[in-house]
């Protein structure tokens, strides 16, 4: 395979959209009108930086390859990126849900609304295929270059690690302008001849519903879900469904066990738009994490606690492949191939000139509410954080806290720098991914402490 074109002309991939089959060959045709219809508003797409903000998932494939066979370059475009960080006179925008005299706006028929002028639109030359902007979960979101090979080595590793057979059924939940959602939605389904379903639902009670009159053989979603799942006691829905795959964030070990005590593994996939891929577990069997057999360690097996710093052709063409990737995860190794994974050096901060590590606050605080308060709660409910040198603890819990025992306690087991001196009781601000939105953290703060 050399393109995501190669790959879409060779396999018998299926989609099922609302109940209804559209074959590969509905998708042709349509592609063809497609690109005839984008060909009459220009000629000139090849190397066009394309911006595509297309929420209907059909559609979102017919674009896809559509731009692929113009020779475009594809940006995909998140909801929670702002128009204004990324709209310019250069490049190409195309929509199916704004109202903007820049963008050619295209609708479900194919039918083109509006077309600005693409006359001197600039040609890029540097990059290959699409782009992928990181959830900026760590800071604002990057804009990541991807080639077809960074993809194509992933999907033969997901095929071998699920054993995944022609035919089978995948449903999905995460967006497809998300690396995971790209990836399990789109690009592994195609590569494994398999159903891909694109039927929408928005509420975890209405997946639920669905996958329980549907023969699914392949469950992907984020770790949000699958607490709300356990929350609404539905669990036991996903026993026929033959492997369950976590991503975009950390999945907790608690809610690990629970899955698995009901007869459930859910496999944990590591890794991110930059890296893709890099290792597997199932949290409730083993701690450890398995490398995808591409990635290479380079950092010293010889220290305890290190980086984890790869090499892997997954890497994105932004970095260096030779001279490999710095997670930022603080890891212990256990063999070449498998590794603990102890927390990001990302999450340290200095209190009164100490080190602080905030993952470690936010554990502990889980453990003594369990103990102490009876209260049992998940990570993704407690968020741990610095602002003005004070240690913040953000909280969504329906319980009431008496937080000055919960203080007491913590000097116990905590220096006193370390035990937060703020408390907010609010819901925690995520983004699509479920991860924490730190922009929205700063308002939340920065309101709490003006009402002081």
């Amino acid at each position: 395979m050399t393109n995501f074109l190669s790959l879409f002309e060779h396999s018998n991939f299926t989609i099922e959209n609302n109940d209804k089959i559209i074959s590969k060959e509905e998708l042709n045709r349509n592609i063809t009108n497609l690109y005839e219809n984008l060909r009459g508003i220009s000629p000139l797409w090849k190397d066009k930086l394309v911006y595509i903000d297309i929420k209907d998932r059909v559609l979102f494939f017919i674009l896809f390859f559509t731009l692929i066979k113009l020779e475009a370059k594809i940006v995909l475009v998140p909801n929670e990126i702002k128009e204004e960080d990324y709209l310019n006179s250069e490049d190409i925008f195309i929509t199916d849900n704004k109202n903007n005299p820049n963008f050619i706006i295209i609708d479900n028929n194919l039918t083109i609304n509006n077309i600005p002028d693409l006359s001197d639109r600039k040609t890029h030359y540097n990059f290959d295929t699409f782009y992928l902007y990181t959830s900026g979960s760590t800071g604002k979101a990057k804009l990541i270059p991807k080639k077809f090979e960074n993809i194509y080595i992933e999907l033969k590793e997901l095929k071998k690690i699920f054993n995944i057979e022609n035919n089978w059924v995948f449903y999905f939940t995460p967006a497809l302008y998300h690396i995971y959602g790209f990836l399990f939605g789109l690009a592994l389904p195609i590569y494994c001849n398999a159903t891909v379903i694109l039927t929408q639902h928005f509420t975890p009670e209405s997946i639920i519903e669905f996958i329980e009159k549907k023969d699914i053989d392949i469950f992907i979603s984020i770790p949000y879900y699958y607490s709300i799942f356990e929350k609404i006691e539905k669990i036991n829905s996903f026993k026929p469904i033959k492997n369950l795959i976590s991503s975009s964030a950390p999945f907790p070990l608690e809610l690990s066990k629970i899955y698995y005590e009901n007869g459930i593994k859910v496999t944990e996939i590591y890794g991110s738009t930059e890296t893709g891929g890099i290792a597997y577990r199932i949290s409730a069997i083993d701690p450890e994490w398995k490398l995808f057999s591409y990635v290479k360690i380079k950092s010293h097996f010889n220290e305890k606690e290190v980086e984890l710093f790869i090499q892997s052709p997954a890497i994105s063409i932004f970095y260096d492949t030779e001279i490999g990737y710095n997670t930022g995860d603080i890891v212990e190794f256990k063999t070449n191939n498998s590794f603990i994974l102890l927390g990001r050096n990302t999450r340290f901060s200095k209190i009164a000139g100490k080190r602080v590590d905030l993952n470690f606050i936010q554990n502990k605080i889980i453990d003594i509410l369990s103990k102490e308060f009876s209260i049992t709660l998940f990570s993704d409910d407690l968020y741990i954080f610095e602002k003005d040198k004070n240690i913040v603890m953000l909280y969504d819990i329906k319980e009431d806290i008496n937080i000055e025992k919960l203080k007491h306690i913590l000097k116990k087991h905590l220096p006193s720098y370390s035990v937060p001196r703020i408390f907010i009781k609010s819901k925690i601000p995520r983004n699509n991914m479920n991860k924490i939105d730190k922009q929205e953290v700063d308002k939340i703060y920065n309101y709490f402490i003006s009402e002081r």
